[in-house]
């Protein structure tokens, strides 16, 4: 009987996350559509918007791979098995270890990404005229902080769902969109390098709402 109410109770929790998660997604996802809007009335069609699009390539491949991939996949299964075991200190010490060294594996990553950028540039969104290559390599240069941001952020919300807290998880990529969006009044005011304000503001957004929920 007891084994049952813990599995409704479990299951319970989940369905009301799911839920929660679905809705907060939409959010997001309206948003997204809301910021994209704001870009194509601002900007159009503009060299700018494919400079700013195409900086994107190599911190977004930095993002999926190492964050998103490799390091989540190191995380999330040692981590759930301590948290389901109780065994909280071990848990703990594997959390705060993930949250030091998968920045710091970003930084170090980042480095060799940033000197070689104008080559790189060059592969991944070639045909640029050089005043505009210029442009992009200093944006993509910049955008590395937003993986090495995120490595913290995805390690906080993987810790969020372990402990079945969905509102912190679920909210950072509203934020997210929102610190982009603030971008566009940014460029207005700092020219093109004001988007790219936007994108660190987001992602620092993202980071923010997961800590706040993880330090209640």
């Amino acid at each position: 009987m007891l084994a049952k109410l813990k599995t409704y109770l479990f299951g319970s929790i989940f369905r009301r996350g799911a839920t929660l998660l679905t809705f907060l997604t939409l959010g997001s996802y309206a948003l997204g559509l809301l910021r994209d809007i704001l870009f194509a009335r601002f900007f159009g069609a503009s060299r700018l918007l494919d400079v700013y699009n195409a900086a994107f390539i190599i911190p977004d491949l930095l993002l999926n791979i190492f964050v998103a991939g490799a390091l989540t996949a190191a995380f999330v299964p040692i981590f759930t098995h301590l948290y389901a075991r109780n065994e909280d200190v071990e848990a703990e010490k594997v959390a705060t270890t993930m949250l030091v060294t998968a920045p710091f594996i970003l930084l170090i990553l980042a480095i060799p990404v940033f000197i070689f950028m104008p080559r790189l540039a060059d592969l991944v969104a070639p045909g640029f005229a050089l005043e505009d290559k210029e442009l992009l390599v200093l944006m993509a240069r910049l955008l590395l902080l937003s993986p090495i941001i995120f490595a913290v952020s995805n390690t906080l919300g993987n810790i969020l769902i372990s402990f079945e807290r969905f509102w912190g998880y679920g909210l950072a990529p509203i934020f997210y969109n929102l610190g982009i969006i603030i971008g566009i009044p940014l460029a207005k005011v700092f020219g093109p390098l004001g988007l790219i304000g936007g994108v660190v503001i987001g992602a620092l957004l993202h980071l923010a709402v997961r800590w706040a929920d993880i330090a209640k």
